[in-house]
C-alpha cells in the first residue's frame, strides 16, 4: 500500500520510545507464531502516529506478510456500526429509543415461553444497551449455521426464543438484539443492511476497505481468521464462503485499523468527520453516554461491572477488560471475538485499533497489556 502520513509522536504528545515497547510487545506475539497476524493503528487529535504490521495473513505457516492495509473479519465490533444504521433513524425521525421492537417486528410480540418475561416490553433502547433480556445467540445458532440459513431464518428464532429477563433489569451481552436492529433498518429502509451502511456510512467516510459480508476483490488482503473448536474445520466457519457472504449484522463486517479508525474518529467528533456528518451532536453523545445507569432495575453490583452507550461498551475501572488499567472515564470501544478491539479515550483525544486473528478468549491479557503501554505513551 502507499505509504500513509504519519505524524511525529512528539507533536501530538506521544512518546516515541514507549510506542516502540507497544510494537516490540506485537512483534514477540507473532515472532513465536501464537498470534499469526496483528496491526496497529494509534492516532491522537486525529492525527496517526503509529500504523504497523506483523505476522502473516494465514494460520499455518508460510503464508504471505500481514500488511497495514491488511483485512480482518472483525467479530462484534460489527455491533456498534449496524446500531449506527438503527441510530440515523432516530435522527430522521422515523424510530424513537423508546419504541417497542414490535413496532417494526410484529411477529416479535409475546412470551414464546410460560412465565417468560413479555418480549412486547423491548425497546429499541433495550436491543442497543444489552438489557433486552434476549439470550447472545439462539440456542440452536450453530444448527442454523451447520444448515446454512439465511439472515431471515435467524429472525425467525429470535421472534420465539423466551427472554431470559425482564427488560431493562440486568445486562447480558445479545447478538440476538442486534440482528433484530438490522431487521428493523430493512424494513423501515426497504434495503438490506449492507448496502445502507455502504451508502450511509462507509462512503461518506472514506472507510473504502469495509463491507458487511466480503468483497471477493479483496481476497488477497483477507487474513484468515482462526476458529474455536466447535467451528473449525466446517464449511460454516469464519473463513467458510458462507459466512463471509452471510454479513452477520453481530459480527460480519470485514475492516481495517484504519477504516475503523475513522469511524471511532467519526465519534469523537461529534458524529461528523472531515465534513461528512453521520448522526447529529445530540446522538452521537448519545452513543457514548452511559444508558443503562438509568435503568433502576439493574443492580448496582452489575453496573458497576459494566456500562454501554448506544452499541458502545464504557469503560469500567472495576472490570477494564480489553481497555487496560489507564484509560480515562468515558472511554468507549468494542471487542471482537476473531482477535480485534478498538476504543478511543475522548479526555485524551486518543484512539487506538488492533486486529489479530488469535481467538479474543486468548488473547484478552495481552490486549490489555498493549492497551496500557498505548495509554502510557502520553505525555500531556
Amino acid at each position: 500500500m502507499a505509504d500513509e502520513n504519519l505524524t511525529d509522536p512528539a507533536a501530538v504528545g506521544i512518546d516515541a520510545t514507549q510506542l516502540e515497547r507497544a510494537y516490540a510487545l506485537i512483534a514477540g506475539w507473532t515472532d513465536s507464531g501464537f498470534m499469526p497476524a496483528a496491526v496497529l493503528h494509534v492516532a491522537r487529535h486525529g492525527k496517526t502516529v503509529a500504523h504497523r504490521a506483523c505476522g502473516r495473513i494465514t494460520v499455518e505457516p508460510g503464508g504471505p506478510p500481514a500488511q497495514r492495509d491488511s483485512i480482518f473479519i472483525i467479530a462484534s465490533i460489527s455491533k456498534p456500526v449496524t446500531y449506527t444504521a438503527l441510530l440515523r433513524l432516530v435522527d430522521e425521525g422515523l424510530v424513537s429509543l423508546s419504541d417497542p421492537v414490535t413496532r417494526y417486528i410484529p411477529e416479535f410480540a409475546g412470551n414464546s415461553a410460560a412465565g417468560a418475561p413479555d418480549r412486547n416490553t423491548v425497546q429499541i433502547r433495550h436491543i442497543c444497551t444489552h438489557t433486552s433480556g434476549l439470550p447472545d445467540m439462539v440456542p440452536n445458532n450453530v444448527l442454523l449455521r451447520r444448515q446454512h440459513a439465511p439472515f431471515s431464518t435467524f429472525i425467525d428464532h429470535i421472534c420465539r426464543v423466551p427472554l431470559l429477563f425482564a427488560p431493562g433489569t440486568d445486562i447480558s451481552y445479545q447478538s440476538a438484539g442486534t440482528a433484530l436492529a438490522a431487521e428493523i433498518v430493512q424494513r423501515v429502509r426497504g434495503t438490506p443492511l449492507r448496502q445502507v451502511l455502504a451508502a450511509e456510512v462507509f462512503g461518506p467516510l472514506g472507510m473504502n476497505d469495509t463491507s458487511l459480508g466480503w468483497n471477493p476483490d479483496k481476497e488477497p488482503r483477507i487474513v484468515e481468521a482462526t476458529q474455536p473448536p466447535h467451528l473449525g474445520g466446517s464449511d460454516y466457519d469464519h473463513n467458510s464462503l458462507y459466512w463471509r457472504e452471510f454479513g452477520a449484522p453481530w459480527g460480519g463486517l470485514f475492516s481495517t485499523v484504519r477504516d475503523i479508525n475513522r469511524l471511532l474518529e467519526m465519534y469523537r467528533n461529534g458524529g461528523a468527520l472531515d465534513g461528512a456528518r453521520i448522526l447529529s451532536p445530540a446522538l452521537a453523545s448519545a452513543m457514548l453516554s452511559e444508558q443503562t445507569d438509568a435503568m433502576p432495575g439493574i443492580p448496582a453490583a452489575t453496573k458497576l461491572q459494566e456500562g454501554w452507550g448506544l452499541g458502545f461498551r464504557l469503560f469500567r475501572r472495576a472490570n477494564p477488560m480489553y481497555f487496560g488499567d489507564l484509560l480515562a472515564p468515558g472511554s468507549f470501544g468494542h471487542t471482537g471475538s476473531t482477535g480485534t478491539f478498538a476504543w478511543s479515550d475522548p479526555s485524551k483525544a486518543l484512539t487506538a485499533v488492533f486486529f489479530c486473528n488469535q481467538l479474543h478468549e486468548r488473547v484478552q491479557h495481552m490486549f490489555q497489556v498493549l492497551s496500557n503501554t498505548i495509554a502510557a505513551a502520553v505525555r500531556d
